[in-house]
């Protein structure tokens, strides 16, 4: 089978959510031609993977793409739309679901609160919150650790936590990518994006699995930047998340890292993706901003294949619209 995401026109990919899972903005997605349409596994319940699947696979033709929930780290289901963290607050951060308000929160996975340690650094949602673990004592017992918040703020559901000043060691696929994979299977889904590629093995793990599956490894950690050329040689395309991606990397290095990455997928003859705040004005806005279409036209230039519309298109209040422009600026 000749690789899907070798095109001479750019690939253009759409992440589906609330603003676009109804039966007739569906349809509008199709009708504008998109290559591929994504569902994110970590803003995807295990209980409603097989029903959205279904319904996308029912609903149109255009190929579907499942992207791993990985080995992350992320807050949990707070029970509210948000609680806000005040400095200089002490908390309890426990490992399994609990009760949240602004003296207790939870993280998942479990493993992940279990190998943290006495200074340890949690960054929640790209920075916005700083805890510092203070104490151990109740975790045996009580399941929870002590923290100090550095940094207050406002905490969403399901966000991003980055631990600095030591390793977390996470599988490669969570209990969830295993058990929606096999549903992929079933509906006979064949192209996936794996989040959090550290390595080679991460991905042969996954072909293992489900060896019909084409995989686009994501590059978002360091390690995986380390790690380019043995992914790349294992993979059927690189997809470059900015945004975790600059939870590990400085901000100001992004763009550099994004060329490198660029152009050794391209010595290679491996398709390559870019992803993160392509449009993200026109989430709120019918219009982008200058500076976008500079990135999404510098991106194109560098050589990269292929475009990700995540946000945008999930939860934005213009997903079609969205999908217009980034065609006709790729035209």
């Amino acid at each position: 089978m000749t690789n899907p995401f070798k095109k001479e026109s750019t690939i253009i990919i759409a992440t589906l959510g609330p603003s676009t899972i109804e039966d007739h903005l569906l349809k509008k997605v199709e009708d504008r031609g998109v290559d591929f349409v994504r569902i994110n596994l970590s803003h995807t319940s295990v209980d409603k993977v097989e029903e959205i699947l279904k319904y996308i696979t029912d609903t149109i033709s255009t190929p579907l793409m499942i992207d791993t929930e990985g080995s992350q780290v992320r807050t949990g289901d707070l029970g509210v739309d948000s609680i806000t963290l005040t400095m200089g607050d002490k908390i309890r951060v426990y490992k399994t679901q609990n009760a949240c308000d602004k003296k207790s929160i939870y993280i998942r996975p479990v493993i992940a609160v279990d190998q943290l340690q006495v200074g340890s650094l949690i960054f929640i949602d790209f920075d916005t919150i700083i805890l510092r673990v203070d104490s151990l004592e109740g975790l045996k017992k009580n399941g929870y650790i002590i923290c100090s918040v550095l940094s207050g703020g406002v905490m969403g559901n399901n966000k991003a936590v980055t631990i600095e000043q030591q390793g977390i060691n996470l599988p490669a696929l969570s209990e969830k990518d295993v058990k929606s994979l096999e549903i992929a299977k079933k509906y006979k889904i064949n192209f996936c994006s794996m989040s959090f590629v550290d390595s080679a093995d991460d991905v042969l793990e996954l072909k293992k699995l489900y060896p019909q599956i084409k995989v686009v490894a994501k590059i978002e950690t360091e390690k995986g930047v380390n790690n380019l050329n043995e992914i790349i040689d294992v993979s059927d395309g690189i997809l470059i998340d900015r945004g975790d991606l600059s939870r590990e990397i400085p901000l100001q290095r992004i763009a550099f890292a994004q060329k490198v990455i660029i152009n050794k997928a391209n010595t290679k003859n491996t398709p390559v993706f870019v992803a993160t705040n392509l449009l993200d004005t026109m989430m709120d806005s019918l219009r982008p901003s200058r500076a976008e279409v500079n990135d999404i036209v510098n991106t194109l230039l560098d050589g990269a294949n292929g475009l990700v519309l995540a946000a945008e298109t999930a939860i934005g209040k213009n997903p079609i619209q969205t999908i217009d422009f980034m065609i006709n600026i790729c035209k």
